[in-house]
């Protein structure tokens, strides 16, 4: 399992909006970093850039952040303003 912590090399952070953004259309991207949950999509989109033609990703999973009362935060939570970005529990 990886740390995105301790990885000194040049990275950038990209905000998907849907369930492949850019990765299957450009070329220079080199890895994905997913959770166990998203690694499945990570699978499907080295699929559909190897038939593409293009280099598959390094697929790089990491375990989920849990919010304060212990569920992972998700963007669903957010949105429901069930906990805030830094997983404070904000309604049960």
């Amino acid at each position: 399992m990886w740390e995105l912590e301790k990885f000194t090399g040049n990275y950038i952070v990209s905000r998907l909006d849907d369930s492949c953004g850019q990765a299957i259309v450009e070329e220079d991207i080199e890895a994905l970093v997913v959770s166990k949950q998203t690694e499945p999509s990570a699978q499907m989109i080295n699929d559909i850039r190897e038939k593409r033609g293009m280099k598959p990703l390094d697929i790089i999973t990491i375990d989920m952040v849990l919010a304060d009362d212990g569920k992972p935060i998700s963007s669903t939570r957010i949105r429901d303003g069930e906990i805030d970005v830094a997983g404070t529990v904000l309604r049960d």
